[in-house]
């Protein structure tokens, strides 16, 4: 791995609306999320088109 200046990084910011991704989401099993308390999901080969990348 190279080590890489902190500078070439920029905060992302994903917007992805829930309606058109429901039947795309997977949920995350409890042992694997960061808090019991949370809901998590994964969304597998989401298409470009179902999001936008905002970067901060």
């Amino acid at each position: 791995m190279r080590d890489v200046p902190l500078a070439n990084f920029k905060p992302l910011m994903l917007v992805i609306p829930a309606a058109p991704v429901t039947a795309l989401l997977n949920s995350v099993p409890v042992a694997q999320r960061a808090s019991v308390f949370s809901e998590e999901y994964i969304i597998e080969n989401l298409p470009r088109s179902l999001f936008d990348a905002i970067e901060l």
